[in-house]
This record gives structure tokens, sequence and C-alpha cells, in this order.
């Protein structure tokens, strides 16, 4: 049995999804890749073609992809005709594709060459949909077998456009390598404050940078960025000029992330309205409390964009205004005078081994094994 990957980024936590599903699925089925942009990195046992391109997570944005279906449509065009092409020449029983303007241009082809498809999406559909929109969606939707989302909210949107029950929610987790070894403790010489993610306005961390903009060379604080975007040239500047801003490019090596949790007290970060972004789980896992942004990165004109309370337990973290720029600032500082204790690195813990371990894949695993042995 062989299954084709499909996928405009080898970067960001839509892929770490879909790296996650190869890792177990390619212990009993042949997986080719096929995408657009760099490939991080590679897997073992699996074969990858790329197609040099610009990279998502620094370009896709600035282009307007996911704005836009036209602009998407454009942008994944290459991407399109290589999986036609691949689709004939590697004859596959199963493809997974990583995004639904991808999915749905490809499943109808492939359903006529009976392959099945299973579409892995994270963000929403209706904010960019119009009514014609949606209905030209729901017709190329029946040919997609499967959908696989990352929370309740992002499945009550796709069943606008196909039957709830093709659709499964496979929530972020944390590796393994994140539960393991003690929690440290801090001797809380200074505040350590960490973001990870794409350094993009819409992931709401500009705050983060002003803030540390502002406390440049404040010995009470310390600010490190990890990952690429609009934001990227901005942080490089602060850190020639500042002791205490450090930037750390793009860490996809699990066990370097691991570190950068374990000598954080604080990792800024951000959710959907009903998610929390994959570094916060991985943080929450080492014990590092989250301060999460309370409106949604994922725009939908049809929602509230505010993330739901239930996410951020006052035991895990703090939920806040990334536009009260000052009211934020003083809940730093008040930390920074009285750090927060240590049951609350391992409430931390606890609450992501409660809700954010590995057994959220199981049951897309058993799905995608069902579908293709049918």
């Amino acid at each position: 049995m062989k299954i084709l990957i499909i996928t405009p980024a080898f970067s960001g936590g839509s892929w770490v999804c879909i790296e996650r599903l190869i890792e177990n699925l390619k212990r009993k089925y042949k997986i080719s890749i096929i995408g657009l942009g760099k490939v991080v990195q590679t897997i073992n046992n699996v074969e990858i073609k790329n197609i040099p391109y610009p990279r998502y997570d620094r370009w896709a944005r600035v282009a307007g992809v996911g704005v836009s279906p036209f602009i998407s449509f454009a942008w994944n065009l290459p991407l399109l005709v290589l999986s036609i092409i691949k689709l004939f020449s590697y004859k596959p029983d199963l493809i997974i594709i990583n995004g639904f303007t991808t999915g749905l241009l490809i499943s109808p082809l492939a359903n006529l060459l009976k392959i099945k498809t299973v579409v892995s999406f994270h963000g929403f559909i209706s904010g960019h949909l119009s009514g014609i929109g949606q209905s030209y969606a729901r017709l190329l939707a029946r040919s997609v077998d499967l959908a696989i989302v990352n929370s309740e909210g992002a499945k009550d949107d796709v069943s606008l456009i196909m039957s709830s029950d093709r659709i499964i929610i496979n929530e972020h987790f944390a590796d393994d390598i994140f539960f393991k070894g003690i929690i440290k403790k801090h001797k809380f010489k200074k505040l350590i404050i960490s973001y990870v993610g794409r350094l993009d306005i819409e992931k709401l961390c500009r705050t983060l940078v002003d803030i540390a903009e502002d406390k440049q060379n404040d010995s009470r604080f310390e600010f490190n960025f990890a990952g690429v975007g609009e934001l990227e040239e901005r942080v490089i500047s602060l850190t020639k000029k500042s002791k205490n801003i450090h930037y750390l490019g793009y860490i996809k090596d699990r066990l370097m992330l691991k570190k950068l949790y374990e000598g954080t007290d604080i990792l800024w970060t951000y959710a959907d309205v009903t998610y929390l972004a994959l570094p916060a789980i991985e943080a929450l896992a080492c014990g590092v409390p989250i301060m999460v942004t309370d409106k949604s990165v994922v725009p939908n004109k049809k929602l509230i964009n505010k993330v739901n309370k239930k996410l951020v337990p006052k035991e895990i973290g703090w939920l806040i205004d990334a536009n009260k720029k000052d009211d934020i600032l003083r809940i730093m500082e008040k930390i920074a005078e009285n750090p927060s204790p240590y049951s609350m690195k391992e409430n931390c813990r606890r609450y992501a081994m409660k809700k954010y371990s590995k057994f959220n894949l199981h049951s897309s695993i058993s799905k995608i094994n069902s579908l293709i042995m049918k």
C-alpha cells in the first residue's frame, strides 16, 4: 500500500502535524512526499521531492496566501501540476493533503482514479467564501473522504461544506520529549520571556517586540525570539543594540526547542478561538507557564474572534489583551518582583499530560488505516 503526501510547506504547525502522521504510518505503508520550498528536515525511509520555492512562513502571508482563495490557488499552482503528474506516476492508494485549497482541487481527480483522499486543515473556511464560493467548495468536498482538523471550532466550520461524519478532530499534542525530565527550578535573577512561532503581525507578537524594545538593556528582563517572518529584521536589529534580546532563528530540532522552553519563565504565545498553538502546548509539557493573547490569530468574519477563556486556566498562565501594552508590562514587572511559585510549573505539566499527550493522534491513525483498507 502506498501513500502520497502533498504539502505547500515543510515548516509550521500544520506541517508538524503531518510529520507526526508520517512517523506512525511509515511503519506500515510506503510513503512519498511532494511539496513546495526547502525541506527543513528529512524523514528516514521516506522519499521527498520538493519544488524550490519562497519559504511559506516568511513570504506566503506577505503575498496574501490564506486571505484570498485566488491568491492561494496561484501560489499552489506548481504544486497542483506536480501532484497531478505524481498521481498518475506513483499511483498511490491514499493521499494526504496539507490544506483545503490544494485538497479541494486535487480530490475530484483522485476520486476518479479511485484514490482515497485525506485533507489536514488548520484554520477557517467560512470567513473567506461567499455563498457561491461555499456552493463550489461543497461540490468539490464530496470527493474528500476524510478531513482532519485541530479543534471543535474548526470542525464546525468545515462542516459547512462536508458532512461531520467525515471530519475528525486531532488536537495538537506535545511529543514525549517535552514531558521528559525534572521540571527545573529557576533562581529568578531575571524574568526570561520567550516567543516561538512565525514572527508575523497576525500572530500578535508585535506587542512583545515593542515591550522588548522598551526594556532593552533592563537587567530584570531577557527576551528570546525563535522563528521567521515579517518582524524578523526588526528583532535582529534590536539584538545588535541590546544585551537582553536574542534572536534564535527557526528551530527545527525538538531537543533544542526543549532546552529553550526549559530555560524560559514565561512563553508568550497565541491561540485560535478553540485551540492553543503548538508552542504553547510544548511549553506547558516542559512546565512553563504561558501568556496567551486573547484575540484569535485565525480571523473569521463570521465568528467572535475571542479566545475561549477555558483554554488558559489561571493555574497555567495569563490571557492578555495584546493591545494593552501598559497592562502587560505591569503584569511582567509584578512577576519579575514576585516570581510564580514552583507549583504553577507543576500545574502546567499536569495540564499538558491530561489534555495534550500523543494519545490525541490515535483516532486519526485508526481512521486512516480503516480508510486505506476499504
